[in-house]
């Protein structure tokens, strides 16, 4: 009877657990406007629970490591599981939780004294010493949600995010341990103050409840000091604003491509829960290799335009595919607004303009001798033939280029936050779209010190920049020196470098070389707190906007410098030689000939130089 009761129970507790999976199908009947993977029927439900649609992984440990691009910093298979799975993997964020974290590094440092994991240690001793068949199981649980996950799930270098949450059970288990800590900490002074005299006994109960007390406030309240600022989001409106922005940039009924997770469900919030530009089709390229997802883009509203028949979708798969040329052709309405509106500020189309976009595809996967093309690409080139331009289209900047199909980034231009897809190739701005997305659409609420922004939101942040940046360099080949400052002003304003600094320094020289055609003085701060190589750099992107004076002064202050740099030499002289100043080339090349007398090609150049002065 024991036996069977102990089985019925432990059935029904594993039949309580299971049925909350009945809601998967359930809300999935109701067809709502997000139903991933469509898992109505029993085999579509499987398939939805063994995560069918994200493949297989590679259970042999030995080929996960082989297959490693950073293979090379592991000496082998036990060596790779140890340092990278365990330790990497598991170890630092377990000390993240109990340590403390290092918000610059990642890494785990002492700064908490380790007070949670010592007393979380402390219950454990005390637990397996009082009740070891209980200890045992709070044990199993924490292997099994931690250590365990690390050998079942196999995980290879690099992970595309931190993968602490997958451990959280884990955390769990060692939590109950320091709860039990602080009964073992009583319990031992208890088991100190029996022996004592009897004044040491009377003060005992004080102690103890003072030593509880201590320890109940001062770690959790030194956990909470510690963390509180790297997790309040409090003032954080990144997500929110991104997805605001990406939506608006978008002219109404486009189709919007994104990439992943990141820039689709914030932008789903906003639509769905909020109602924000739901005229907007949002496409997710990686869900666009499943057929459920395609028959939603084209069953619910705003609808997509897409041909394709069932038995592709009954069977959805990449497709064998040859390099070959794809041609759009371009409606003679679209061809006539867009060519007034490029000549406006580019001149006039090339006489042999066609009216078709042709761009080059080629074979995206390869397996063997066999060339296939991905599903998500044969998918876009299919909508947008169906579409045929009605439509405009539109992809976030966070696509990689890997995945804008071959020749088409070629028919891209920039609008903000998302490039369009336009009939004209290497049309690369619209400056009047982009000024009204930058300085009048777009929100911008990112000037709060107080905020905490981690190194990922950051990153994401530079994708504001780069629009600035590329618009700013339209009014500098332009010579609209005062556009190019309010726009600069605007964007520094917008996003303070002081609390959203710039991580991509070719970015920020750019934004340098910028700031000093509408601020000469700006040049003397650049030449007096940056690095020979890095005014190169800026003296080469002034040199593409015509800026020969301020170049040829930064690329001087390099030359004294750094005498024996070819490069810069070579830079100055092309300068002098582009701004008609003979003689300092002259004197310049005679310098470098002096200090390096074996140089043929200088000397040649110096004797032409001279030549034409003469002349």
């Amino acid at each position: 009877k024991h036996l069977l009761s102990f089985v019925m129970l432990s059935v029904t507790f594993i039949l309580i657990g299971y049925t909350s999976y009945g809601i998967i199908p359930i809300r999935s009947g109701l067809n709502p406007t997000i139903d991933m993977n469509n898992p109505e029927t029993t085999e579509k439900f499987i398939k939805y629970i063994n995560r069918e649609q994200y493949g297989d992984s590679d259970s042999d440990r030995e080929k996960v490591w082989k297959s490693n691009p950073s293979k090379r910093k592991y000496t082998s298979t036990l060596d790779f599981f140890w340092k990278y799975q365990v330790v990497h993997m598991y170890n630092r964020y377990f000390l993240w939780q109990f340590v403390g974290m290092d918000e610059q590094n990642g890494a785990w440092n002492w700064r908490y004294w380790g007070l949670p994991l010592l007393i979380g240690l402390i219950g454990m001793v005390f637990h397996f010493r009082g009740d070891p068949k209980h200890a045992l199981a709070v044990l199993a649980l924490f292997f099994a949600t931690g250590l365990a996950i690390i050998l079942y799930l196999n995980q290879p270098d690099p992970q595309p995010r931190e993968r602490d949450y997958s451990y959280v059970g884990s955390f769990f288990a060692f939590s109950i341990w320091i709860g039990l800590g602080y009964a073992g900490i009583i319990e031992m002074i208890k088991e100190m103050m029996a022996d004592k005299s009897k004044k040491l006994k009377e003060i005992g109960t004080p102690v103890m409840a003072g030593v509880l007390a201590l320890l109940m406030i001062v770690s959790p309240l030194q956990l909470l000091s510690e963390n509180y600022h790297s997790h309040n989001r409090t003032g954080n409106y990144v997500a929110w604003d991104y997805s605001y922005n990406l939506l608006n940039s978008c002219e109404e009924d486009g189709l919007l491509f994104t990439n992943g997770d990141n820039d689709t469900f914030p932008l789903w919030y906003l639509q769905e829960v909020e109602e924000i530009r739901t005229d907007v089709r949002v496409i997710n390229l990686s869900l666009l290799n499943t057929d459920w997802y395609i028959r939603q883009l084209s069953s619910l509203e705003p609808k997509i335009p897409i041909k394709i028949n069932e038995a592709y979708l009954e069977r959805v798969a990449p497709i064998p595919w040859e390099t070959r040329d794809v041609t759009l052709k371009i409606p003679e309405n679209l061809f006539k607004k867009d060519s007034s509106e490029f000549s406006k500020n580019f001149g006039p189309l090339p006489l042999n303009q066609r009216k078709e976009i042709k761009f080059k595809v080629t074979p995206t996967l390869t397996y063997g001798s066999y060339k296939l093309l991905r599903t998500q690409d044969y998918m876009i080139l299919n909508i947008l033939a169906a579409n045929q331009w009605k439509r405009p289209v539109y992809f976030a900047t966070t696509v990689p280029q890997s995945n804008l199909v071959g020749g088409l980034q070629d028919y891209m231009r920039m609008e903000g936050l998302v490039m369009r897809i336009v009939p004209f190739k290497n049309w690369r701005i619209a400056p009047d779209i982009m000024q009204a997305n930058l300085m009048e659409k777009y929100q911008y609420r990112f000037n709060d010190p107080s905020v905490y922004y981690n190194p990922q939101t950051i990153g994401l942040l530079q994708n504001y920049r780069s629009p600035f940046i590329g618009l700013g360099e339209f009014y500098a080949h332009e010579g609209k020196k005062n556009e190019l400052k309010a726009l600069l002003e605007f964007a520094e304003e917008s996003m303070p470098s002081k609390i959203i600094p710039w991580t991509a320094s070719q970015l920020r020289n750019r934004k340098y070389a910028l700031q000093t055609i509408y601020d000469p003085a700006f040049t003397d701060s650049l030449l007096a707190s940056q690095s020979p190589n890095t005014l190169s750099v800026i003296a080469r992107h002034l040199m593409s906007y015509r800026q020969f004076e301020t170049a040829s002064r930064i690329l001087e202050n390099v030359s004294e410098s750094n005498p024996d740099d070819p490069e810069s030499i070579s830079m100055l002289l092309q300068l002098y030689e582009l701004s008609g100043k003979t003689e300092k080339a002259v004197a310049a090349l005679e310098k470098w000939v002096v200090q390096n007398p074996d140089d043929k090609g200088a000397k040649e150049m110096l004797n032409r130089y001279r030549d034409r002065i003469n002349k």
